[in-house]
């Protein structure tokens, strides 16, 4: 896999989310994890938006 994966969890959701995200980053060859501060598993999207902009731009 040649493609680069972002995996984002909410810093208000539940422990075994947040370690499954961190799990999931970890176990692809390129894969990022960034926690949202704040946020559940329902993430706001004004939240949102920037992480995946810059995400998408680097």
């Amino acid at each position: 896999m040649t493609e680069r994966v972002l995996v984002v969890d909410g810093g208000s959701s539940p422990a075994g989310m947040r370690e499954a995200a961190r799990a999931v980053a970890a176990a692809l060859p390129r894969g990022r994890h960034r926690t949202l501060t704040g946020q559940t598993h329902e993430v706001a999207p004004h939240v949102l938006a920037p992480a995946l902009i810059d995400f998408f731009l680097r």
